[in-house]
């Protein structure tokens, strides 16, 4: 399974930026050029991102009880 790294390294570009593209928040913070060489490398990666509630660990109890 590729991960956000294989990705960066793939399109030439920082993982922050990866980030940011897959996140929706490259809109005015990188070139077109730089997106599509993004999209490319996780076209041929098969980069699936992953969800991560952001408060579902948090304040859960180790037997996942709140």
């Amino acid at each position: 399974m590729a991960k956000l790294k294989d990705v960066a390294e793939l399109a030439g570009v920082s993982i922050a930026a990866v980030s940011l593209y897959i996140n929706g928040k490259s809109k005015g913070r990188m070139s077109l050029e730089t997106q599509r060489k993004i999209e490319q490398a996780i076209a041929e990666t098969g980069y699936v991102p992953t969800h991560h509630p952001e408060d579902s660990s948090a304040s859960a109890a180790p037997d996942g009880t709140k």
